[in-house]
């Protein structure tokens, strides 16, 4: 049996209708040498019988499983996909036409390498564009530490990678997963980059990117901050100095959750912790944004 040059995992949860118009950007796509690996994370919306008038004729494979959150049932996508690089793709995004064959050309004119990423632009729900990604300055290696600017769907992995690195299957991680799986993968391979964007991030308030409370973000950020510190591999790679910068940088985005939410007193205690993490959080704006909401009466 041929394997699929590309392996588009789709992690999914009550977005009926997104994905079908996601679906419908892949099915679309120039380049055909593709499986569309579907993993519903337990919907109730109708998702499994909306998709299966897909399913006929067309390379899709839809798993369905109860609910376990983003990172498992990508790492489900995973372990079905027979692609050689596979790419996570969120279910409420889309693809421009010629994606997988620019990045198929970009792939071979770099030699295979082990991880791709492409750019991408950010559209309303009604199409509208309003912007394209921004990296951050200096290396790549500095801003992907202190900026989660790589989204799911940017980043194409072979495959034995993504297997020997799988997502962390962390509720406390939720919406950053992804971040910490870049973060991780960096400690050992270079990410090469396709300077153009290939699909659309659309913007809309159910993203749960902006569904988080203060305590879920204090949750998120403070595992993540120590998970980063206590493994020798983030330091080995990023140094010391950067990594209590990173924790000082979760710290204080705690804070101004909190201060934002008017909780000045937890807002206060991380504020302080990111300055006891790093003095040089105090070169950050977050931080003096922080200091103005707890100062402000």
């Amino acid at each position: 049996m041929n394997r699929p040059f590309f392996s588009i995992i789709v992690p999914t949860y009550n977005r009926k209708d997104q994905l079908l118009r996601l679906v419908s950007s892949v099915l679309s796509q120039t380049f055909r040498d593709f499986e569309l690996i579907i993993v519903d994370d337990g919907s109730t919306d109708g998702t499994g019988e909306a998709i299966s008038h897909c399913l006929a004729n067309n390379p899709i494979i839809y798993h369905a499983q109860r609910n376990q959150e983003r990172a498992v049932a990508r790492n489900t996508g995973t372990r079905l996909a027979t692609g050689t690089y596979v790419n996570f793709f969120d279910s409420d995004d889309v693809m421009d036409a010629d994606r997988l064959e620019r990045v198929h050309a970009f792939i071979h004119q770099r030699q295979q390498p082990t991880v791709v990423f492409s750019h991408y632009r950010f559209i309303d729900e009604a199409g509208v564009r309003m912007g394209r990604m921004e990296r951050g300055k200096g290396t790549f290696t500095r801003a992907l530490l202190f900026n989660n600017f790589l989204a799911a769907n940017a980043v194409f992995l072979q495959r034995q990678v993504a297997l020997e690195f799988p997502f962390r299957e962390d509720r406390a991680l939720i919406t950053a997963e992804d971040w910490e799986l870049w973060l991780r993968i960096h400690t050992q391979h270079p990410f090469i980059e396709l300077n153009e964007p290939t699909f659309s991030m659309v913007q809309h308030p159910a993203r749960s990117l902006f569904q988080l409370a203060p305590e879920k973000v204090e949750i998120r950020d403070v595992f993540f901050a120590d998970w980063v510190a206590q493994h020798p591999a983030f330091t080995e790679r990023y140094g010391t100095h950067a990594i209590n910068l990173f924790r000082a940088d979760r710290y204080s985005f705690v804070a101004l959750a909190f201060a934002s939410s008017k909780n000045k007193k937890r807002a206060r205690h991380y504020a302080w912790r990111a300055a006891t993490s790093s003095l040089w959080v105090l070169t950050r704006k977050r931080f003096w944004a922080v200091l103005k909401k707890i100062a402000w009466r």
